[in-house]
């Protein structure tokens, strides 16, 4: 999630299918067939975004693409029924059959699934949500609280909340996010905050309400101090406080002025400098190459002793999907059974030097 607002007591929103199942299992249907027909070129550059991890929501709203509830006249479904040999059917192919670009149109159950899904429930069909106050969610937490003030970690307690996104609704009230979706948030939320974890075992959020938009976490399963909780909320931007009294009391068992964040502005904030460095506890916030040496000095890592030893491994790539130019990763072992890896980032603006080019220096730095 780049931006906060894109990124995690009350009742589950249910889709309801007149004949034809739940929306949810279209949903899925939907999502497999993207991640096996289309992923390998709509993961990355392409247009829309046609992968597992896509958002339907979003490629629902797009009317170049999709017209809710009409199949024949939505521009996806128009691509992947063109006839084969079409030079815009979808997926893109080249070839004949046994080519390595020929890629074989939809099959009749693979359309039946997008048209199924395109011509799903409308808004109309979706029961709303029980709109989820501060209130409930301080008392929720308090209350979670309390149970845990006796346990070694009650003082390290922490919750992230995704309910700003379970309340938001659309122009016709209808929820704006989907229960797949906040669960596809959630998992990313977990993702964060194991990749930002200095500990060895992979550790859950864990929900505490109904409807799974309150999450518990506890500082130390990721190796991370109070202090780095109270730098963290000095950012935080939503910190209006009420001052009642199940606010209050969440605050005092927890033992911070605010014990709760949301969980995409969480993601956001903690997935970029100054923060990240500071959780992850890099020297000099990770913003100079003396950063990176310390790292590689506590973690006990000869960076070029192993690659003069031929003991790294390494892999390049033209187009890396998180750098805008070529990138190459490197892996070292380091002691503990675990693993330093380290990027080399090229320029995109120095297309003609070496620095801006991987096939032009594919052994990376000079040195």
């Amino acid at each position: 999630m780049r931006t906060s607002s894109a990124l995690l007591v009350a009742t589950a929103v249910a889709f309801l299918w007149q004949s034809t199942g739940s929306a949810a299992s279209s949903d899925e249907a939907v999502l497999q067939l993207f991640e096996k027909r289309c992923s390998e070129c709509h993961k990355n550059d392409e247009k829309p975004d046609l992968h597992g991890g896509a958002s339907l929501r979003a490629l629902r709203d797009n009317p170049k693409f999709i017209t809710p509830g009409n199949a024949d006249t939505s521009g996806l479904f128009a691509r992947v029924s063109l006839p084969e040999g079409e030079k815009k059917r979808m997926p893109k192919s080249k070839g004949a059959p046994g080519n390595e670009d020929y890629r074989p149109p939809l099959t009749p159950t693979e359309k039946d699934a997008l048209k199924a899904w395109i011509e799903g429930p409308q808004q109309g069909a979706i029961v709303s949500r029980k709109f989820i106050t501060d209130e409930a969610i301080n008392s929720i937490i308090a209350a979670d609280l309390a149970k845990s003030q006796s346990s070694r970690w009650a003082p390290g307690v922490r919750y992230l909340t995704l309910t700003n996104l379970y309340n938001m609704t659309d122009a016709k009230g209808a929820p704006r996010f989907s229960e797949n979706e906040l669960a596809l948030y959630r998992s990313a939320l977990n993702k964060l905050l194991n990749s930002l974890s200095s500990r060895e075992l992979i550790t859950q959020a864990v929900p505490i309400d109904e409807a799974k938009t309150i999450l518990r976490f506890e500082l130390g399963d990721y190796g991370w101090s109070a202090a780095l909780w109270e730098r963290l909320i000095s950012f935080y931007p939503y910190a209006i406080l009420s001052g009642k009294d199940a606010e209050r009391d969440a605050s005092a068992l927890a033992k911070t002025r605010i014990p709760r964040v949301r969980a995409d502005w969480f993601t956001f904030a903690l997935a970029q400098p100054p923060l990240y460095y500071e959780a992850l506890g890099l020297p000099g916030n990770g913003l100079n190459e003396d950063a990176a040496a310390a790292l590689e000095k506590r973690l006990g890592v000869d960076v070029l002793g192993n690659l003069r030893g031929s003991r790294a491994i390494r892999s390049g790539f033209e187009k890396s999907g998180v750098s805008e130019g070529n990138r190459m990763i490197e892996r070292h072992e380091i002691s503990n059974g675990g693993a330093y890896w380290k990027s080399y980032d090229f320029d995109p603006n120095r297309k003609q030097e070496a620095s801006g080019d991987l096939f032009s220096a594919p052994l990376g730095p000079a040195a």
